[in-house]
């Protein structure tokens, strides 16, 4: 039980280092990209607060994995992940209010994400095209 704790905990620090307050007021129209990256965080944090392992470390790369679950190989990702209290961030709010999209901007290369989880302080994280999806590769906190 103590593991699990710790799991939760470490998980937890992506979601709560930084300040800022969330609401949508990302591009209006949006590109497809940045459609997608918005998509991709959100189903990374539902996957993460349903527990299905394989399914949130599918929408990281191993960067990702490294700095925002804080473990070395996909397989300890997804048994870490997997070994959450299904809704353990959802609260009561439910998946629809997981993420807050606050900005979108398309970069050479990748896409920058401003979110915040809800009920937690938010960053930056970066998204990049891996044959044709855009996966998490890392995560700024906000300054305070």
């Amino acid at each position: 039980m103590r593991a699990v704790t710790s799991i939760a905990a470490i998980l937890a620090v992506a979601w709560t280092t930084g300040c800022g307050s969330a609401n949508d007021s990302g591009e209006a129209s949006g590109s497809a990209r940045t459609d997608a990256a918005k998509q991709a965080l959100k189903n990374f944090y539902a996957a993460a607060n349903d527990a299905d392992g394989g399914r949130a470390c599918g929408y990281l790369t191993m960067d990702g994995i490294r700095q925002i679950v804080r473990v070395r190989s996909r397989p300890d990702c997804v048994r870490t992940v997997g070994a959450l209290s299904p809704g353990s961030f959802a609260g009561a709010t439910g998946d629809a209010d997981l993420v807050d999209v606050e900005h979108v901007e398309e970069r050479e290369g990748a896409v920058d994400v401003e979110a915040e989880v809800h009920g937690r302080s938010g960053g930056t994280y970066r998204l990049v095209d891996r044959r044709g999806m855009l996966l998490i590769d890392g995560f700024e906190p906000e300054e305070k």
